[in-house]
């Protein structure tokens, strides 16, 4: 279609492109969902599955990164157009992504789904996350999130 862009990986994981602009690296996405670079790569290009129940996983790990961010430009009010743009841009993008993954995810099985959810409650209690790590989006530098 005209107009359209083409999407830079399998278009039933906007999660992925959305953690990659988060700037979140592929090696920590590999080890949060514990599988090698090889398995995420293979994901990413759409020649291997990704378990629906690591869809979800990632899915939730990625509102929490969104929610931080959401944080972080409350916290910043005025001060963020400081960074041009590029943090009302890089937030605009994760969230169409969040809403490209929920909508695919709402075709999943309520076990994966349940599965999913389980699994980052666990990462979550037991990593804290990415510790409010946010990607300044300008500088591609760490921005500590406040909270």
């Amino acid at each position: 279609m005209k107009g359209m862009q083409p999407t830079p990986m399998n278009a039933s994981h906007p999660v992925l492109a959305g953690l990659k602009i988060a700037g979140i690296a592929g090696k920590d996405i590999a080890d949060i969902v514990e599988v090698s670079a090889s398995t995420l790569s293979k994901w990413r290009s759409g020649s291997a599955n990704m378990p629906p129940e690591t869809r979800v996983f990632l899915t939730l790990v990625l509102a929490s990164v969104v929610e931080d961010m959401e944080s972080l430009e409350t916290q910043l009010g005025d001060e963020r157009t400081t960074w041009n743009g590029a943090f009302s841009e890089q937030l605009h993008n994760l969230r169409r992504m969040l809403r490209d993954q929920e909508a695919f995810n709402a075709t999943l099985a309520p076990e994966a789904v349940l599965a999913g959810a389980s699994r980052f409650r666990r990462w979550l209690t037991h990593s804290g996350g990415f510790g409010g790590l946010i990607v300044h989006p300008s500088l591609n530098e760490p921005v500590v999130a406040a909270g």
